[in-house]
């Protein structure tokens, strides 16, 4: 009940924060309640409270009281929503709840703190930047919200080029759930953003994440429109590699093989590369040694 009433709080002040005055005193017990689940709900208010900048230092001050000892609001939906619109500007006064979270018992809560202090270290923010170099270097659930900050934003124009820096690293970090997470950077990526990137899918190619992680990249390159880039040879290449060495957690599957079948020979059609087009020619000639699903169609359609 008290969670509901934390909630509809919420809402009121939402719809209009004039309320505050009467409702303050009933925020300020709920942010401290007893029950971690009524401290979530409580947060819903406090994001209100920032749409008034006056209200900013009120609303910091109970959002430190509400995640001390009950570190694992941090990840819920409104502890999250507060330190995105926080975290920028006013670091040096939510950098203690996200330390404090960082050393959690609770997965969960330390990747989500991981994940705002990798974005602090974007900023200007001196303490901020270490901080986010300590998360890239800690635990797996930190160097798993490192991951996805710099997955998510690799093109990002105020941002992408630092975002290449730091995801070799991670592609080659010992946790698979690491690699994985690193390995979406190429999700969604359109012809433009893929040639752009050609330097960080030959890193990407010969990396421990390769093995793990391939098919977003195989499928993003397959669906551009644009000319390829040529580092589409290193990751057929590897593909091919893994696949005859048969690695028992590679799940290789038929569709992808197919995919890469596609690219070679697109390559080998769209360049004007002497040494690439030869290249070309050798991967075809071992997929069909191999037997590679797609490759013999896909021939078919080609002229060599």
């Amino acid at each position: 009940m008290r969670g509901q009433a934390a909630e509809a709080i919420g809402s009121l002040l939402f719809a209009d924060l004039s309320r505050l005055s009467l409702l303050l005193p009933t925020v300020e017990r709920l942010v401290t309640d007893k029950t971690t689940a009524v401290r979530t709900c409580a947060i819903k208010s406090l994001v209100a409270m920032l749409n008034w900048p006056e209200l900013h230092e009120v609303a910091l001050d109970l959002f430190k009281k509400c995640t001390q000892s009950a570190e694992s609001v941090i990840g819920t939906h409104w502890a999250d929503t507060f330190l995105h619109h926080t975290y920028r500007r006013y670091y040096s006064i939510v950098r203690e709840c996200m330390q404090r979270a960082l050393t959690s018992d609770y997965d969960k809560c330390v990747t989500a703190a991981a994940t705002k202090v990798a974005l602090a270290g974007f900023t200007k923010d001196q303490t901020a930047r270490m901080d986010a170099e300590r998360v890239r270097k800690g635990t797996p659930e930190m160097r798993r919200g490192a991951a996805d900050v710099y997955a998510t934003n690799v093109n990002d124009p105020g941002v992408g080029e630092e975002c290449k820096q730091f995801l070799p690293a991670l592609f080659n970090d010992d946790d698979p759930e690491v690699q994985k997470e690193s390995s979406k950077c190429f999700d969604g990526m359109n012809g433009d953003q893929l040639r752009s990137v050609g330097p960080l899918i030959q890193t990407f190619a010969s990396s421990k994440a390769f093995a793990v992680g391939s098919w977003s990249l195989v499928r993003a390159l397959e669906h551009s429109t644009e000319l390829l880039p040529d580092a589409v040879l290193a990751v057929v290449g590897r593909s091919v590699a893994l696949l005859k060495a048969a690695l028992p957690e590679r799940n290789y599957s038929g569709l992808e093989v197919d995919s890469c079948a596609k690219l070679i020979l697109r390559l080998y059609q769209q360049s004007n590369d002497g040494n690439i087009r030869k290249k070309c020619l050798d991967i075809v000639d071992e997929m069909e040694r191999m037997n590679c699903y797609g490759i013999s169609s896909q021939l078919a359609n080609t002229e060599r």
